[in-house]
């Protein structure tokens, strides 16, 4: 059968492909897909194109479909059920491994947009966060959000967003941050948390201020957690790394040990609504219309947050 995809041809540039699926193999799945969000990194590859960039995204990794087929040797899938896996690939087969089925109810596919958010849970993890420490994180975009629904959750004895965002500060502060900061408003009150410190410092914000503010920010001993992609060569303050015993921790996705772990954790975060990714979603459009995605998410203060390609209608 004929089915629609889409390619990286060159920077800002992208294709629209007809590509045919055949019946799965034994060992896989064939997935009508429903939804796929798009990310910083399919941005990324978006303006610098696919040649000679060694993190070029693939065609999509944020999908959730339903069965259509099952391969003849597959167990513990059926049609209909909800998938997590794939790209933006209208129809496609999957490998089993690739593959994890939601055990919940679905109503809004919106919700269910797993990858970013099992990214976030793996962050909490890895970030080493001890009951009643004060936390500190420095950017409030999209990650930063799901950071702040995850972290409401937990047993922080502080949550403190920061960003230069009034508007997504507003939704940290009902996502659950005790206390909100905006840059260029705040300075005064972020000149004392300065002194104050931190005892954890996430930094979400990837950019080269963001890094010296949580440098700042933490504590003598405490954790300065890099969560965003910090794209090219930044500076840190080694003086301060050093004499301060700062604990550089990388709470990346790939620093994962066992991702398959992760997403299945995640789903039950989602399913008992500690994540609401549904309310974080500005942008939708149909895959003909990806191009569109993109070019708003090039310049986020027109209200851009989160886009994902809907499928069917």
């Amino acid at each position: 059968m004929k089915t629609r995809t889409i390619a990286y041809i060159a920077p800002k540039k992208i294709e629209l492909r007809e590509v045919d699926v055949g019946e799965p193999e034994a060992e896989q799945i064939q997935l009508r897909k429903v939804a796929c969000g798009i990310c910083a990194w399919d941005l990324s590859t978006y303006k610098i194109g696919p040649e000679n960039n060694p993190y070029a995204a693939p065609p999509g990794h944020e999908g959730l479909g339903q069965v259509l087929k099952v391969g003849k040797d597959v167990k513990g899938f059926k049609e209909g059920d909800w998938v997590i896996g794939g790209g933006f690939q209208e129809i496609q087969n999957i490998k089993l491994k690739d593959a994890i089925r939601i055990p919940y109810e679905v109503k809004d596919p919106m919700t269910w947009i797993v990858e970013p958010i099992s990214c976030v849970v793996n962050g909490i993890e890895r970030a080493q966060i001890f009951p009643g420490e004060r936390v500190a994180l420095v950017g409030a975009g999209y990650m930063g959000l799901l950071m702040v629904q995850g972290l409401a959750h937990h047993l922080v004895g502080e949550l403190i967003a920061i960003d230069t965002n009034a508007e997504r500060l507003a939704m940290a502060k009902k996502f659950g941050a005790h206390r909100i900061l905006q840059i260029g408003k705040d300075d005064a009150a972020i000149e004392k948390l300065v002194e104050e410190k931190a005892d954890v410092v996430v930094e979400l914000a990837g950019a080269q201020p963001a890094l010296d503010l949580s440098v700042r920010l933490i504590r003598n001993g405490g954790n300065l957690c890099i969560f965003s992609w910090q794209r090219g060569t930044r500076t840190l303050d080694c003086n301060a790394l050093h004499c301060r015993g700062i604990n550089v921790l990388n709470t990346a996705p790939a620093n994962a040990p066992n991702y398959a772990r992760v997403f299945k954790n995640t789903l039950p975060l989602i399913a008992r609504g500690v994540f609401k990714n549904h309310e974080l979603v500005s942008h939708t459009a149909p895959i003909d219309r990806y191009h569109e995605l993109l070019d708003t998410a090039m310049y986020p203060e027109k209200g851009y947050l989160k886009g994902v390609v809907r499928y069917g209608g």
